[in-house]
């Protein structure tokens, strides 16, 4: 999961650094060196901006039928953590509130979300004022199902300390295949599995990289030597 978003941001750069190499030989050397500083820079930012933040569901249906299906979600780990083993993890039912976007009192169901996990909108407010109308109203965890892409969901300090529950987003296609796969009556269970020490991902986009800019510098050398 973490090479991808690595990927996106690598190849970028790495276009940058190409269209570089075809500078003068006489600059080689300088450009090289530079842009394997920052590619390097780049490597290790992006590697944290991406760790902690991508999760599972675990969905399994209450009537039984095919066997469970983890789908990937995003989550911030300061408003609450998740487990790491699916086995430390409890099932809930999932409450399929997508009709409301929950941004006010009104939006909450006559006998609220106890000991539930609802699936809404996002959209018209902030992930704070979701997640906190959720948690009053008993909700053990927050899903907001994005039509559009996946972003963190954020807020500041003294709205991590208030909220007690995880907040998560999943994609409204997901959404679709769990309902389609498992129907309408599902448990889930959110965890976040250990990421491995070493992503090999992350390692054959970083030699590929130091390649690209390894090979042009000796190219752009040989030519000068040969003149």
């Amino acid at each position: 999961m973490r090479g991808a978003c690595v990927a996106r941001g690598l190849g970028a750069l790495l276009g940058n650094i190409c269209r570089r190499l075809r500078r003068a030989p006489a600059e080689m050397a300088a450009v090289a060196a530079a842009a394997l500083a920052r590619l390097v820079a780049a490597f290790l930012l992006l590697a944290a901006q991406v760790a902690c933040e991508y999760g599972m569901v675990h969905v399994v249906s209450e009537a039984g039928g095919p066997r469970g299906k983890d789908y990937c979600i995003l989550y911030n780990p300061q408003w609450a953590h998740l487990p790491h083993d699916l086995s430390k993890a409890s099932f809930l039912q999932l409450r399929n509130w997508t009709a409301s976007l929950l941004c006010s009192a009104a939006d909450l169901p006559a006998h609220g979300f106890g000991n539930q996990i609802p699936l809404v909108a996002r959209g018209n407010c902030t992930f704070y004022e979701k997640v906190r109308l959720a948690q009053g109203s008993g909700a053990r965890g927050l899903l907001i199902v994005s039509r559009e892409r996946l972003v963190p969901p954020g807020g500041n300090k003294t709205q991590y300390d208030e909220i007690g529950i995880p907040v998560a987003l999943l994609s409204y296609k997901d959404m679709l295949d769990i309902f389609r796969r498992f129907g309408r009556m599902v448990r889930v269970a959110l965890y976040a599995p250990h990421e491995p020490v070493l992503d090999y991902n992350m390692v054959i986009i970083f030699i590929m990289a130091v390649g690209t800019v390894a090979i042009g510098g000796y190219w752009a050398g040989s030519r000068d030597v040969k003149k």
